[in-house]
């Protein structure tokens, strides 16, 4: 990996009082489909400060700290891009729900999502945070 850029990033699982899952249908061309509230990590933050940052952001809503469930990792050779995702899962939020620029937000119940478009290895973020 030498040479390589590292970019840092997160999802985030946000699960409510009856089980449902909080995702995203991104619309922006660069990740779109079915995908967690999440994003990149600013300058001096945390992991745990991104992570809580980017759903207020993103959906509206306040989470506790929440569980660390995995990473993973994309690598593009050509652009000599590694970007590491950390995955995470909290239960529980305050505040209303909201969609932002990135896409609508709702909730769905979590054996519900191949039925709609997903983003890129979805299905590998969903298995790693629903482990």
């Amino acid at each position: 990996m030498e040479n390589y850029q590292i970019i840092k990033t997160n999802m985030c699982m946000v699960l409510d009082e009856n089980g449902k899952m909080l995702v995203m249908n991104r619309t922006k061309s660069d990740w779109p489909g079915l995908t967690f509230p999440g994003g990149h990590l600013e300058a001096n933050e945390t992991l745990l400060e991104s992570v809580i940052r980017e759903v207020k952001e993103e959906a509206g809503l306040v989470i506790t700290p929440p569980h660390y469930r995995g990473k993973i990792v994309w690598v593009n050779d050509k652009k000599k891009i590694c970007e590491i995702a950390y995955l995470f899962q909290v239960k529980g939020y305050q505040g209303t729900l909201i969609s932002s620029s990135e896409g609508e937000a709702f909730f769905i119940n979590p054996q519900d999502y191949s039925s709609y478009p997903l983003s890129t290895d979805f299905e590998k973020v969903f298995a790693i945070v629903n482990d």
